[in-house]
This record gives C-alpha cells, structure tokens and sequence, in this order.
C-alpha cells in the first residue's frame, strides 16, 4: 500500500479551521503533520483510523473538541453485509 501520498507540506497547506477526513489508511497522510496541526487548534479531524491502533486511553486527540474519533467498521452491518452478498451474487447472474 502507498504511504505518505498526503505529504506535511500537504497538510501545512490546508487553511486553518479545515477538516481533515481521514477513513483509509493512516500510512496514506503523514499522521504527525495532522497531529500537530489538530493539537494546535489550527485543523479538526474526523478519523476512523490512526498510525497507532488502537489509541492509547492517554493519547491527546482523544476527547478534544476539534476531533471525532468513530471505529472502522462502518460497512459491519447486516444490511450492508446483505447487499455485500446480493452484489456478488448479481455478479454471476446472467
């Protein structure tokens, strides 16, 4: 899988009160660049994923104002495993 796609010079780039969606994988952005800039009130991040997983109960961008922290596993549904299952099946059918 690539890493650092999404460079610091990247992140530095963004003005300040930007969001930062990161739902892929955390090796994609350089992590420390966001940190830094979240931790300094200049970015907000919503994120399913990060460099360490799980975070740390200590880590600093748990319970900030500026982040959403949400778990990866937003297509683990029964519904979504059902329609998983149904496109596959569409994929066979004549």
């Amino acid at each position: 899988m690539p890493t650092n796609l999404v460079t610091a010079a990247h992140i530095d780039a963004q003005p300040r009160g930007c969001l930062v969606v990161l739902v892929t994988r955390a090796g994609i952005c350089d992590v420390p660049a966001i940190r830094r800039r979240v931790l300094a009130d200049e970015l907000a991040l919503t994120a399913d994923v990060f460099d360490v997983e799980p975070l740390p109960l200590n880590d600093p961008l748990l319970g900030r104002h500026n982040v959403v922290h949400t778990p990866h596993n937003a297509g683990r549904t029964r519904q979504a495993n059902q329609r998983w299952a149904e496109m596959l099946v569409e994929q066979f059918l004549p």
